[in-house]
């Protein structure tokens, strides 16, 4: 019949195998959150340390919106 390079026959091939392994014939990826990044990571880790060990500065609206006028 069909040679096996045709790309209908290849994908035909592979829909089968999926069906047959019972899973969607593609993957599935989600970009990259910079939020997760390594930099992003150790910040955040060192900003809980510094709240663990209570090297915290307390402001109210107020006060930040002094500072802000104040620059």
């Amino acid at each position: 019949m069909f040679g096996s390079n045709f790309p209908s026959v290849i994908l035909f091939e592979r829909n089968l195998t999926a069906l047959r392994l019972r899973r969607i014939p593609f993957t599935i990826e989600a970009p990259i959150d910079p939020f997760y990044s390594e930099s992003n990571m150790e910040r955040l880790h060192h900003s809980f340390r510094q709240a663990e060990e209570g090297k915290l500065v307390v402001k109210t609206m107020e006060e930040l919106e002094e500072l802000a006028e104040d620059e």
